[in-house]
């Protein structure tokens, strides 16, 4: 009876983020919920992690969206939004085009697909400013690092709620972005009663299927799609243990690691909570035919 109650406590929120290809969101996302850091970079098609966290005594489960930031997958990347209660807007200090396409394009697609949804901003890779590498391959491009407080101005253009940095390579600032969404998140619930966005696509339930099929044929990674319902749902769970913070009330959750193997300990399946949060507000995406 007492876990049954627990569980019906559990807040469910959904979080989106979007950026400039390789611009660091699936390492962010990564470090935060799997405890490891890629070596390797493979586009994302769409990928969901799922984590529990606390706030403020509250639990939380966080449904994380990573999306495709390169212009092939522009139709599909909306499917991600629908039901959204905060969006992450990354881009890479290294590269200042990726800020520009901040104030210029992903800033106008969350305007128009999840009007009053808030905005965190954050500036990934911020360890490459003090990388000899990095700084001698910026010199030879006749290039400089995003400043903090150009990033800090970006926010405040766009309306973010917050501007944050972060290296996903050190850790440092990682759970400072979490727990800002969060929170976020957790207000944008108290404004209204299901809160987020609602995405209406042109087009057909066909077409999408058609479009999602050509990806998977195409080799590309989609974490998981119902081919009769197109509907896309987080299917992960993992152990957690606490992630420590140096921010009272907060406590973000990471998987054991097992350092026998140098990964994070392999996924354990979960379908009754998998379905459940397919039929909770903010977890299903793709619209019905």
């Amino acid at each position: 009876m007492a876990a049954a109650n627990n569980a019906q406590n559990v807040i469910r929120r959904k979080l989106v983020i979007i950026g400039d290809g390789a611009c660091g969101k699936t390492s962010l996302l990564s470090v935060f919920t799997l405890g490891y850091f890629p070596t390797h970079y493979i586009p994302t098609v769409f990928e969901n992690y799922v984590t529990d966290c606390r706030v403020d005594g509250k639990s939380v489960q966080l449904a994380l969206w990573d999306t495709a930031g390169q212009e092939d997958y522009e139709r599909l990347r909306p499917l991600a939004y629908s039901k959204a209660h905060v969006i992450l807007i990354g881009f890479s200090v290294d590269t200042p085009d990726s800020l520009d396409n901040v104030k210029h394009k992903w800033v106008e697609e969350v305007t128009r697909l999840c009007p009053g949804v808030p905005i965190i901003l954050v500036g990934l890779k911020k360890d490459l400013r003090e990388d000899p590498v990095a700084i001698e391959e910026m010199r030879k491009k006749s290039l400089r690092f995003v400043t903090h407080q150009e990033g800090d101005a970006a926010s405040k253009e766009i309306g973010a709620r917050k501007y944050l940095e972060c290296s996903s390579l050190s850790g440092e600032g990682v759970d400072d972005v979490f727990e800002a969404a969060t929170r976020a998140a957790l207000l944008t619930f108290e404004k209204g009663e299901g809160g987020g966005c609602c995405v209406i696509l042109a087009g057909t339930t066909q077409r999408i299927r058609r479009e999602l099929y050509e990806v998977l044929c195409r080799g590309e990674r989609v974490a998981a799609l119902d081919h009769e319902s197109t509907k896309m749902q987080a299917q992960r769970q993992w152990e957690m243990r606490p992630f420590k913070s140096t921010t009272a009330g907060w406590t973000g959750r990471l998987p054991r690691v097992d350092h026998s193997h140098g990964g994070p300990s392999p996924p354990s399946p979960n379908a009754e909570a998998a379905q459940k949060a397919g039929s909770e507000p903010g977890w299903s995406t793709l619209p019905e035919s």
